[in-house]
């Protein structure tokens, strides 16, 4: 019995489980000061986009997954915040890495996202899902009009206090 419980115990401290954000990364290759990855990936209609066409604009990158609960959760904030400070130049472009694109189409028409939505998947494998595979979902990236990126991994009143920061609305 004792085993089971070890066994489970270690299976819900993996980070490739979804799990509350710590506001910490333990990925060091992308951090504050780092220029934003370059990524092309494709839309919901299968059209390609590059992270960097949004250059001008403060972007939050958000990376999520279907089989996330606390990430699907989540958009209900970034939906406030994107409502707050879109007409001030922040986009949001979420970023599934979903492995199946079919269960990333059904929680995209459940969750009604107003901003550009992108699937890490080409082909038969993910692009920027391993990079950030040691981090726990949901993870983002906060980028400045420079295409630099400010901080990763914000959540809660600590986006909210950064985001203020950045529109200088403190």
């Amino acid at each position: 019995m004792n085993r089971v419980v070890l066994v489970f115990a270690l299976l819900l401290t993996s980070p490739a489980f979804c799990q509350k954000p710590m506001n910490r990364s333990t990925d060091r290759s992308i951090g504050s000061g780092q220029p934003a990855p370059d990524y092309n990936l494709s839309d919901k209609q299968n059209q390609p986009v590059n992270l960097l066409a949004f250059k001008g604009q403060v972007v939050l990158v958000d990376f999520w997954s279907s089989r996330c609960d606390y990430c699907r959760n989540e958009h209900s904030h970034l939906k406030a915040l994107y409502d707050q400070y879109k007409d001030r130049g922040l986009q949001i472009v979420s970023i599934s890495i979903d492995e199946n694109p079919k269960a990333w189409r059904k929680a995209l028409q459940k969750s009604g996202l107003p901003w550009p939505q992108l699937t890490d998947r080409v082909g038969s494998r993910n692009v920027a899902g391993p990079k950030f595979s040691k981090n726990p979902m949901p993870m983002n990236l906060l980028i400045d009009k420079d295409g630099y990126v400010i901080r990763k991994g914000l959540h809660g009143l600590e986006l909210d206090r950064q985001l203020a920061l950045v529109f200088n609305t403190l």
